[in-house]
């Protein structure tokens, strides 16, 4: 049978050029839309690396007294006993503070980190040890955020799995090593203690853009941010019972505490232009393929439409409904064949060209190309069996002679 469909496509080549080409477009387009929407979808199931629920950010102010600062390291004391009377109540699991950086927080602060002849450009997390614990970071050899915050707690940095990734390292070979240095200056150095998962900053950062690194923060200037995890049993009205505390049992000195906040509307706010732009990416991908499909399936349907004589003529010579069917379903599917080697080569040029979604920082790997490239063909594939099945079901329920009666 096939030689004698590819008989019939060559004898019919004018029609069917065009119908290649059809093929041919649609097989591209569709694949890059396929791979656009796998790598967003890939990114948004990536492990966050932290929990945010039941956490919030606690923000501090200072009374100026006769329109002067008081001494920074007096504030921190006075910040570090308001730590210390959060950390005391019932309700507290863990808390800490955080210079400027802290999942969903628009502040972000980065750094070089070196080693030997290494060197990446790193978000840096400046934090009490139970900063941890408070967003549960973990190991990458299952040490739990306990097990974590006593490796700051000793002076120790930590860096993300990640870290080196890109020039093929595995950073957890260098744990309990010295000789790592931050911002260029070789005169401090620092003893690696520990490899966390990889920490996103939020839903919509690649994991390979979220190369972090964890340390005790040394800052002597006033640390005006806390972040405490409540108890999920005791996390009911939190804000407004720790407010009305605040005053009588948690402000000391001249600092005290202005504003609370979920990290739960934190994240919802942080997130809100994400979302929208991530709907209105979604929605024009959707319209897009919906297009596609209806255009191709269209395609079809007109072309098996137009064939009933032809399908009327087989019946004649004696083919069963079977074989009718089956030949212009093996027609289509040849067809589709024949473009998909070159769409394949479209796509892997384009991809080469790096005209497509970045994911794990590239735009060619060969697996998600030929996953894409197949979800692109069976889908064309689908359509075709749609648009040519349900009216060759229809051309063949009418019998022969009506069809030819006029010939």
């Amino acid at each position: 049978m096939t030689k004698k469909l590819f008989t019939q496509i060559i004898n019919e080549w004018k029609s069917n050029l065009w119908l290649l080409a059809e093929l041919l477009v649609v097989s591209v387009v569709l694949w890059y839309v396929i791979d656009n929407l796998y790598c967003q979808y890939a990114i948004n199931s990536e492990p966050l690396g932290f929990n945010t629920e039941h956490c919030y950010k606690i923000e501090l102010s200072k009374i100026e007294d006769d329109g002067t600062s008081s001494k920074s390291e007096e504030e921190n004391n006075y910040t570090e006993e308001i730590l210390k009377r959060l950390k005391r109540m019932p309700e507290t699991e863990a808390a800490c503070f955080s210079d400027w950086t802290s999942p969903y927080d628009w502040s972000q602060s980065y750094c070089s980190i070196n080693y030997d002849t290494l060197s990446e450009n790193i978000r840096i997390y400046k934090v009490s040890p139970d900063y941890m614990r408070v967003f549960q970071i973990e190991g990458i050899h299952g040490e739990s955020p306990e097990e974590m915050a006593e490796i700051l707690r000793r002076g120790d940095i930590i860096l993300s799995e990640n870290v080196f990734g890109n020039k093929g390292i595995d950073i957890s070979n260098l744990t309990n090593k010295e000789g790592f240095y931050m911002y260029g200056n070789k005169t401090y150095t620092e003893n690696l203690g520990g490899v966390a998962k990889t920490v996103r900053h939020h839903d919509y950062v690649q994991g390979i853009y979220s190369k972090s690194i964890f340390v005790k923060s040394r800052s002597k200037a006033f640390v005006n941010t806390l972040y405490l995890r409540v108890k999920a049993d005791k996390d009911i009205n939190f804000i407004e019972n720790l407010f009305q505390k605040a005053e009588k049992e948690i402000n000391f000195g001249n600092v005290y505490i202005s504003n609370i906040c979920s990290m739960k509307d934190m994240k919802r706010i942080f997130l809100q232009k994400y979302n929208k732009n991530n709907t209105m990416y979604m929605a024009g991908m959707g319209f897009l393929l919906l297009n596609i499909f209806l255009g191709l399936l269209g395609t079809f349907w007109f072309r098996t439409q137009q064939r009933q004589r032809e399908i009327a003529l087989h019946k004649v010579h004696g083919a069963t409904r079977k074989d009718v069917f089956m030949r212009l379903i093996c027609e289509g599917l040849l067809l589709i064949a024949i473009v998909t080697l070159p769409a394949l080569l479209i796509d892997f040029q384009i991809a080469n060209a790096e005209l497509n979604a970045v994911y794990d920082d590239t735009t060619l790997s060969f697996g998600r190309l030929m996953m894409c490239a197949g979800f692109s063909a069976l889908s064309i594939c689908i359509m075709m069996i749609i648009g040519i099945g349900i009216p060759a079901f229809k051309a063949l329920s009418i019998e022969p002679a009506q069809v030819l009666h006029g010939e």
